[in-house]
């Protein structure tokens, strides 16, 4: 998992997230919060993790989402 800082790829999880994020990948710049119990592909993704859990991968996102951005809060259902 990476972030960026301006143009610069720094590789780990980005200062703003915290918890077990040891499976997520991608690119994690946008993101924030607790990743613990969330896994799957963040590229492309914006928001906080905190108070979920499941994978991102099963979210179907397509290329067109990831590159135009997607608010986490948009990926979460109600059950």
């Amino acid at each position: 998992m990476d972030f960026f800082i301006r143009s610069d790829r720094i590789e780990g999880p980005s200062p703003r997230m915290k918890g077990d994020c040891s499976e997520l990948y991608g690119d994690c710049t946008f993101i924030s919060g607790d990743g613990t119990g969330v896994r799957g592909d963040c590229t492309g993704l914006m928001g906080s993790l905190t108070g979920l859990s499941g994978d991102l991968d099963e979210c179907e996102i397509t290329e067109a989402d990831r590159a135009s951005g997607i608010q986490i809060g948009e990926l979460v259902g109600e059950e």
